[in-house]
């Protein structure tokens, strides 16, 4: 099933609305909503939802059943480059050919992208097999590179989610989405001009921001700073102040503080043994087998103090020290 972005009729050259949008139709569609993306799972959502039939293959799998050496195929089949989409309409089936071998990853997680566009942005039909220079002119080729690239772009560092989290430079997209310094660097030009010009920012930006809910959502964790996965993007809430003397606190039948007898909190959970906006012991008398620190625990996210341990938290996005399939 296609998507419901069309090309606008007076677009000559490259339509940058018409991939910019497909790519965001596109996150939402196939529940793109963690970085960095894992491309070749998209491309096996892509193909169940959309019943076509497309195979990745890479130059080792053409290398075994071809018996070529991996040079000759990186010349004469994706002719020199990181990959190339083939459309065969006989069979109906699309095969996405890459060098795998291609460093850093990002370059990899890129192409599969990108050449995903080609068949997503309909480049590819019974006449236009693959998108290579010498079978189009000029001006046709580098138009549906541009395209391309603008959707690989859009699909594996959302602008607006970096510009949302405050990950403006090239070396915190590349920590990020896995990409390689050059997609990196293109992806902060692209948020630098948003930054730079409001009037770019408008409300199709804001469509995807359901789906990357899990993902921004803040919490604290109790843990070492140098744990943490993305160092750039964590602050620490400051601790309520306390009281010079203890509050007169009723104590329940556990032993525990009904609320913090030093600042006053009553936001305590029921496993809490620490206040977490001040870091006070939540027993009149000091319980045993009180878990270690730094215990790792995610907690609320207006928390200075872990409430299981009482370690000192540090507040982040969810989605930018974890994994997905962590949480």
């Amino acid at each position: 099933m296609r998507l419901n972005t069309k090309r606008k009729k007076s677009a000559k050259g490259v339509d940058y609305g018409f991939a910019t949008q497909t790519a965001r139709e596109f996150i939402q569609k196939y529940d793109i909503n963690w970085l960095p993306v894992d491309a070749f799972e998209i491309v096996e959502k892509y193909a169940v939802a959309t019943h076509k039939n497309i195979e990745i293959k890479t130059i080792e799998d053409l290398s075994y059943e071809t018996g070529l050496d991996r040079q000759t195929l990186i010349n004469k089949v994706i002719y020199g480059e990181d990959g190339l989409a083939i459309y065969d309409p006989g069979m109906d089936k699309y095969s996405i050919v890459l060098d795998e071998k291609a460093e850093p990853f990002g370059r990899v997680r890129w192409t599969v992208i990108h050449e995903l566009g080609h068949i997503e942005l309909g480049h590819l039909n019974d006449t236009r097999t693959s998108i290579v220079k010498w079978l189009l002119s000029t001006k046709e080729y580098e138009k549906m590179e541009q395209e391309a690239h603008i959707f690989a772009g859009e699909v594996l560092a959302p602008k607006f989610i970096l510009y949302r989290i405050g990950a403006h430079s090239s070396a915190e997209i590349q920590d990020i989405c896995g990409l390689s310094i050059a997609a990196s660097d293109s992806r902060e030009n692209a948020i630098r001009e948003l930054i730079n010009d409001k009037r770019k920012m408008h409300d199709s930006m804001l469509q995807i921001i359901p789906t990357f809910a899990s993902f921004l959502e803040f919490k604290t964790i109790c843990c070492a700073p140098e744990a943490l996965r993305i160092q750039s993007r964590i602050t620490q809430n400051p601790p309520a102040q306390k009281q010079t003397s203890p509050l007169n606190v009723h104590i329940l039948p556990s032993g525990k503080y009904e609320k913090c007898p030093l600042c006053g909190n009553m936001q305590i959970s029921d496993d809490a043994n620490y206040c977490k906006l001040c870091g006070t012991l939540l027993y009149e008398t000091l319980p045993q087998n009180l878990p270690s620190s730094p215990c790792n625990r995610l907690g609320d996210k207006d928390a200075s103090y872990c409430e299981n341990c009482g370690h000192i938290v540090y507040k982040t996005r969810i989605g930018l020290q974890f994994e997905r399939d962590e949480i």
